[in-house]
């Protein structure tokens, strides 16, 4: 490997490409750099839009019916940082080769960074996914339940292309032990015999082992409980009681509404004939029941009973029964798919700051990474920031699947 001189814009290239590495899952999403926030700075707290695209309905008659186009769009929030901060890098240190100081100070450091920032993506993006197969405390294996996985998507009408599933060390183990050699192309046994992973084109996804699967440990409620106020069309959150007094709800939970044929089931959202499966819904965030074990509790998808954007066949109502997956205040595995346009990142391109001799700011592939040096007079020593800003945002969260542990 050719020597490379170390400074500051040679470096956080190597950084940002490096840690891209090691961030699958938001590497196989949206990702968009918004540059918005140079001119007035970013601040805690900010926000931009995102456009997601209209859906309309088909007349059947030969009357012409006009369907306005609606800019529509979600509020991502781009309130998070991510950082990693070193001191103590010697005078010594500082005249390596660009390759020496990776090697020795800076993949240790995005190794750390980056296992951060895939966790916390992850988390997102379960307590944002309504879908789910699988069973609670059974490690999925089988190619049924990710058959199950790819047949949401497919009743939401996402696209067959660029899916891909991400699965913990012991759902990837069980899994390949379970598969191996069922597929017959040459790469597929390849990978799944010398590499131990399930590789790409498998049962409709791209397979990923990724060790920031996040596992989510359900609340203290009651598994079955009841709606006490009728929900209205567009309704974001349900009144569910019988919960037990000041019982909680973990943000990322699952439920379904009603019994038998009277359930709510979910519709697909092109042809809006009932899928005939239950619609699932997905706390967004934590709740807690008041003594009386009632709560308010926030969903995803929101209920809407008609139009372009109608998702189940009827409106939770009073009475009905509600039913959570797994057990009270159980820690769950959440193996997730998704097709790449259900959630994004938006990245926050930093300035360099003035008056500082090592600054750079780098932007690769959707992620935009600042790293800046000072120096320690009375230590003799270096000092080094790195900073990622941004944030996630759930775009067509019906696009996803839960596949539980």
């Amino acid at each position: 490997m050719a020597n490379t001189l170390l400074n500051p814009t040679n470096l956080v290239r190597a950084m940002v490409k490096q840690f891209e590495n090691n961030v699958s899952a938001v590497m196989t999403s949206k990702r968009l750099t918004k540059k918005e926030f140079e001119i007035g700075g970013w601040k805690a707290g900010a926000s931009t839009n995102i456009s997601v695209p209209n859906l309309f309905t088909t007349r059947t008659t030969q009357q012409f019916s006009g369907q306005d186009i609606i800019e529509r769009s979600k509020s991502v929030a781009v309130d998070k940082v991510w950082g990693v901060d070193i001191t103590g890098i010697t005078a010594l240190q500082m005249k390596m080769n660009l390759e020496s100081f990776m090697d020795e100070v800076m993949k240790p450091k995005m190794a750390v960074l980056s296992a951060k920032f895939e966790s916390d993506y992850l988390d997102y993006i379960a307590k944002h996914t309504p879908n789910l197969v699988g069973t609670a405390g059974t490690t999925p294996q089988s190619t049924r339940v990710y058959l199950q996985a790819g047949q949401k998507l497919n009743e939401n009408a996402a696209p067959e292309s660029d899916r891909t599933m991400h699965i913990g060390p012991v759902a990837n183990t069980e899994t390949v032990n379970a598969m191996t050699g069922l597929f017959h192309r040459d790469i597929s046994i390849e990978k799944q015999f010398q590499r131990g992973i399930m590789g790409e084109g498998v049962l409709g996804f791209d397979f990923y082992m990724n060790q920031a699967i996040p596992t989510i440990t359900t609340g203290s409620r009651n598994t079955d409980a009841t709606i006490i106020t009728t929900a209205t069309s567009g309704a974001v959150t349900l009144e569910i009681s019988g919960l037990g007094g000041n019982a909680t709800i973990a943000a990322g939970e699952h439920f379904t509404v009603g019994t038998g044929g009277t359930s709510v089931y979910s519709v697909n959202p092109l042809t809006k004939q009932t899928t005939g499966q239950l619609q699932q819904f997905v706390v967004t965030a934590a709740a807690t029941a008041n003594g009386s074990g009632v709560a308010t509790v926030p969903i995803l998808p929101g209920v809407t009973l008609a139009g372009p954007y109608q998702n189940v066949t009827r409106l939770p109502t009073l009475n009905d029964a509600v039913t959570f997956v797994g057990s009270a205040s159980t820690a769950y595995p959440h193996n997730l798919c998704w097709y790449k346009d259900a959630f994004c990142f938006v990245a926050i391109e930093m300035d360099k700051p003035a008056g500082v001799d090592f600054a750079a700011v780098a932007t690769y592939k959707g992620i935009s990474m600042k790293i800046v040096r000072d120096y320690d007079i009375q230590l003799d020593r270096y000092l080094v920031r790195t900073d990622i800003y941004g944030g996630f945002g759930e775009l067509k969260g019906e696009w996803a699947s839960v596949v539980i542990g």
